[in-house]
């Protein structure tokens, strides 16, 4: 579906003319009004959002803060969810006085902290039952490493500076899964990023289609591994009010992380395989 299909279909499910489209997303065609956000997906075949409405109930019933459902259907065959556009907005740490990042980071920590108090059924990746699709966190985080080894296969650039170095770590670090026990929900895509802030607060939790369940330290991997300014007085902060997992752990899973947006970047992205490549050496110190 190209852009001008998706617009007259978001104006005919919105009633109206007021609409700007937002500058989001590979996937989704993401329209905005004044207190309405539709999004579509660019290709049906591959984006569904039955799992993010189920996340999205979820959490408003567990008192997250979210974008509430308004909407959820289909037109002319074409998914579409409509959710309420709340008072808040991305951040920039780049904008913000030294203070105000470190505010951001411990209110960052403490929407994660509640998150982390819900429980579902199984490991791995949530579908829109709420269940996990592994019977234990080894057996997904196996599955989860060995597909993203097979994208960073494909990039023979990639593969052969990396490949090696990152089996051997994974194998080195692999008994950190053995010891979770309980399916703890997870964001999965856990950044400033996919956060709303209003007046420092977090407003809402966003992105909501990659849920998983297992350990903690996978979001806060996530986190941690995802801005650089600043980041030491940044985790400092974020720690003083979520501290349940060890760097060690996060630095584990981060390389996990990454070796499957190396090896997706490396897909879609050829031109940057070489800088990706190289900085993605630092994931797997220590292993």
């Amino acid at each position: 579906m190209d852009e001008t299909q998706a617009y007259n279909i978001a104006k005919q499910i919105l009633k109206t003319d007021q609409i700007v489209k937002a500058p989001l997303g590979r996937n989704n065609w993401v329209f905005l009004t004044a207190d309405r956000v539709i999004s579509m997906p660019r290709d049906s075949s591959k984006t569904h959002y039955a799992v993010r409405v189920a996340i999205i109930n979820f959490l408003q019933e567990n008192g997250i803060p979210t974008t509430p459902v308004l909407d959820y259907s289909t037109s002319g065959g074409i998914e579409y969810v409509v959710t309420a556009r709340v008072p808040g907005c991305n951040v920039d740490l780049r904008n913000l006085t030294l203070e105000d990042q470190l505010n951001i980071h411990r209110a960052s920590a403490e929407v994660l902290g509640k998150m982390h108090t819900l429980r579902v059924k199984k490991f791995g990746k949530i579908d829109s039952t709420l269940v996990g699709s592994n019977d234990s966190w080894k057996d997904f985080v196996i599955d989860y490493f060995e597909e993203g080894m097979r994208r960073l296969y494909l990039t023979p650039g990639l593969n052969d500076l990396l490949s090696k170095r990152i089996r051997t770590a994974f194998d080195g670090g692999l008994s950190i899964c053995e010891r979770v026990t309980e399916p703890v929900f997870l964001h999965g895509d856990f950044h400033i990023g996919n956060l709303l802030f209003d007046n420092l607060r977090v407003a809402a939790v966003i992105d909501l289609d990659i849920p998983k369940s297992g350990d903690v330290a996978w979001d806060t991997a996530h986190y941690s591994h995802t801005f650089n300014l600043n980041q030491g007085e940044g985790l400092s902060a974020f720690r003083e009010v979520y501290d349940h997992s060890s760097i060690r752990d996060e630095d584990f899973y981060a390389m996990i992380i990454w070796t499957m947006k190396i090896g997706s970047q490396g897909i879609y992205r050829p031109e940057d395989h070489t800088s990706v490549g190289q900085s993605a050496l630092w994931y797997i110190r220590g292993f």
